[in-house]
């Protein structure tokens, strides 16, 4: 299913009804529009986006500008900020570098902007020895006094887990999405996304973290799942 077109026409319609003034905002490329961004900054919140091809002026200027810099290790350094995080786990090391930098600001003519950045990823598996190498960027209209290189890193940490492992894994694996054979864009579709953000946000107010753990408990248990939806 198009989930992705159905979110980003949600989004301007949704972020009025939330107070967003100190909040920040993550999302991913799709995301990356500059109204959005205008809508964001003028509710008074900030943003955090990731850049891809569908923003390919913005990607590309961003990973000009990092080339250069460690091409050239000018007299523009000083603006260039990193921090690096090393987690070991699953039998696997990855470390993460994200480089920030603020000179693109007046240049992009993007709503709001404070900072572009790179992270970077090295996972290393253990017992191989074997590398992946992956490079993400992003833009935020945070300042550099509002968060430090680390604190982007860790900002864009957190939308990956929460966004990947927290609501796309659940929906296309656990809820099966993927598997559906309707057609996106059909009313069909439509509902049974509609039922199963539905299902997800009640099995949380429940208390489940775990989703599939949810879904065995309450499928023993039918009264259970019953009284959940009447008394929702």
């Amino acid at each position: 299913m198009n989930r992705a077109l159905n979110e980003l026409s949600a989004a301007p319609r949704v972020l009025p009804a939330i107070d967003l003034t100190g909040q920040i905002v993550t999302g991913d490329a799709m995301f990356a529009q500059v109204e959005l961004s205008r809508q964001v900054v003028a509710a008074g919140g900030d943003d955090l986006w990731v850049v891809k091809d569908n923003q390919r002026t913005v990607r590309e200027s961003i990973e000009t500008l990092l080339a250069r810099e460690r091409a050239a290790r000018g007299p523009v350094e000083h603006d260039f900020q990193t921090a690096s995080t090393i987690e070991k786990g699953h039998g696997r090391i990855a470390q993460r570098t994200l480089t920030s930098s603020t000179m693109l600001n007046e240049y992009l003519g993007w709503a709001g902007v404070g900072q572009v950045f790179e992270l970077a990823l090295q996972v290393t598996e253990c017992r191989s020895q074997q590398r992946r190498h992956g490079i993400m960027y992003g833009i935020t209209s945070l300042s550099t006094a509002a968060a430090s290189a680390a604190r982007l890193l860790s900002l864009s940490r957190a939308h990956w887990w929460g966004s990947e492992n927290g609501l796309h894994y659940i929906l296309d694996v656990t809820f099966k999405e993927d598997a559906t054979r309707m057609k996106s864009g059909t009313a069909a579709a439509q509902v049974l996304a509609i039922l199963n953000n539905l299902a997800l946000g009640l099995i949380r107010r429940a208390g489940f973290n775990n989703a599939g753990e949810a879904r065995r408990w309450f499928e023993a248990r039918p009264q259970a799942a019953l009284n959940l939806v009447l008394c929702c």
